[in-house]
């Protein structure tokens, strides 16, 4: 018996390949010039990787927002905690200023509000 020889082909379609709990966060800069970072909401959202682009997005409010790592929210954290350079609130959970209670939000991914990328309609 022969083996056949079809073969699933692949087509432009958005592939679900993994979804995580991220972040949502919004920023500025506070009349002393005081960086804010502000956490916003807690989402969970599939992550896209379009063809030929190294970045990661999130589907968010019908736009793109490119994906920021742990490791960039562990800096605004510490320098948070550590330098007093920045402000650093959760209004999920509750925690404002308090160096004490920073430590207690869990680090993970996240995307800036402000980022807002194209409109869901146009695609990545």
């Amino acid at each position: 018996m022969s083996k056949p020889i079809y073969k699933p082909r692949g087509d432009a379609r958005y592939r679900v390949h993994r979804s995580e709990k991220i972040w949502v966060v919004s920023d500025g800069i506070t009349p002393t010039g005081e960086t804010i970072f502000g956490i916003q909401d807690s989402i969970e959202r599939v992550i896209y990787t379009p063809k030929g682009d190294k970045n990661e997005y999130v589907q968010y409010d019908s736009h793109y927002y490119p994906l920021h790592s742990k490791s960039e929210f562990e800096e605004y954290r510490r320098l948070a905690i550590n330098e007093d350079e920045i402000y650093f609130y959760s209004n999920y959970s509750l925690v404002s200023g308090d160096k004490e209670g920073i430590k207690k939000i869990i680090s993970a991914r996240f995307i800036f509000e402000s980022e807002a990328g194209n409109h869901i309609y146009k695609g990545i």
